[in-house]
């Protein structure tokens, strides 16, 4: 069964307005499947078929003395078997991903999948985007299965709602531009809307299996922007909306490299980890967008800085000024967390708070019933006393 994420509670502070939507870009191969970079031959896919084919020749290939890209591609194989899914797994390999068959759909992914769907579904409109090649009109009976079984999962039926453009795509950059081409046409559209809408985009996608170390994409002031991590991903396809546009982007990239004992270089794309969804669910559950002019991705902050005002529709709204009485004592104490404000930290340093000295009292109502009581019972004893003077004298 696919885990539910809880929704998040009414009222409180990461409530999300009904005008905010989610896009997700889904790559198949590589997120919804294992794969392994082999040279400038295809990926090799990590299913049932091939993995029983490296174990079984895998000793035959190595004792012959040519073969090298074959024998290569076994070792490959047999190492992503033998290897962990991801760093914190304690006993989960790759071979419990393996597609069956001769399947291209490994299903624990697929689960994975179906759980970032369903936290983004929960907080409001969402749309799922084909991203991947399977777009093309020759995998259409691919993505009908695919559908159908994303649909038993999430007990609903479910077709994709968009496919990005059918662009050529012959790189990781050519990738990421199809992406912010599709980001910049649904602002648009999403700019005739009455008053608007805040976007969030999840993109993932293994970016045909290549490590992010410093391709181009894009320009920045000029210069060509290079891409060393899934920051300068993101920073890339917020540069290409528009600036009165507010857009949130998360990129995983499920990507891992090694070397074996041999030292063959072996590249995989790792396809969605239990740490990349809850990647996306973390993503999804505490960002929200504030200033639509700066495009920055920014936690609610309880604290607001004097005269600032709330820059969209999410923003809390300033504090009202109190007015204090004048302190009796002044402590000094450290500020424990760095103040944070606009996405920059600002060095801790020493506050000097003002506190005020109050009597410990009780409750109110006790003070103040006990106090008009016993001045009550006072008074009246005091003027029975006196009235019975005047009695007294008469009669004595």
């Amino acid at each position: 069964p696919v885990h539910r994420p809880s929704p998040l509670p009414r009222g409180g502070a990461m409530e999300m307005a009904p005008s905010f939507e989610t896009v997700i870009f889904v790559d198949v191969d590589g997120v919804l499947n294992v794969g392994v970079k082999d040279g400038k031959q295809g990926p090799l896919m990590v299913n049932e078929t091939n993995c029983r084919h490296a174990e079984h020749n895998a000793a035959e290939v190595a004792s012959r003395s040519g073969d090298h890209a074959e024998r290569g591609a076994f070792e490959k194989v047999l190492s992503v078997m033998a290897k962990k899914d991801s760093p914190e797994s304690n006993d989960n390999t790759f071979a419990e991903l393996v597609c069956k068959g001769q399947e291209h759909i490994a299903v624990p992914l697929l689960r994975r999948l179906a759980e970032i769907i369903i936290g983004a579904r929960q907080q409001g409109p969402t749309q799922v985007v084909l991203a991947s090649n399977w777009r093309r009109p020759k995998y259409a009976p691919r993505v009908r299965c695919l559908e159908q079984e994303l649909s038993k999962l999430l007990d609903e039926r479910f077709v994709f709602d968009a496919r990005t453009r059918q662009l050529e795509e012959n790189s990781a950059a050519d990738r990421l531009r199809c992406i912010g081409d599709f980001l910049v046409s649904r602002c648009a559209a999403a700019a005739g809307a009455a008053g608007g809408r805040l976007m969030r985009a999840v993109v993932l996608d293994d970016l045909f299996i290549t490590p992010l170390d410093g391709w181009l994409c894009g320009e920045v002031a000029g210069s060509p922007r290079r891409v060393r991590s899934e920051l300068d991903m993101e920073a890339y396809l917020k540069s290409r909306v528009p600036a009165a546009a507010s857009v949130a982007v998360k990129v995983i990239h499920p990507y891992s490299e090694w070397n074996t004992e041999s030292g063959l270089r072996v590249q995989v794309a790792s396809g969605l980890t239990q740490q990349h969804v809850r990647q996306a669910l973390t993503f999804l559950a505490t960002m929200i967008v504030r200033a639509p002019a700066s495009l920055e991705l920014q936690s609610r902050s309880p604290r607001k800085e004097e005269g600032e005002q709330p820059a969209s529709e999410f923003a809390e709204e300033p504090a009202k000024q109190v007015d204090l009485p004048e302190p009796a004592t002044k402590v000094d104490l450290p500020r424990a967390v760095p103040e944070v404000c606009d996405n920059k930290v600002s060095a801790a340093q020493p506050r000097r708070v003002e506190i005020e000295e109050a009597p410990s009292v009780g409750k109110p109502w006790d003070i103040v019933a006990g106090e008009t009581f016993t001045s009550l019972v006072e008074f009246r004893f005091k003027g029975c006393l006196w009235a019975a003077v005047p009695w007294l004298w008469m009669h004595m």
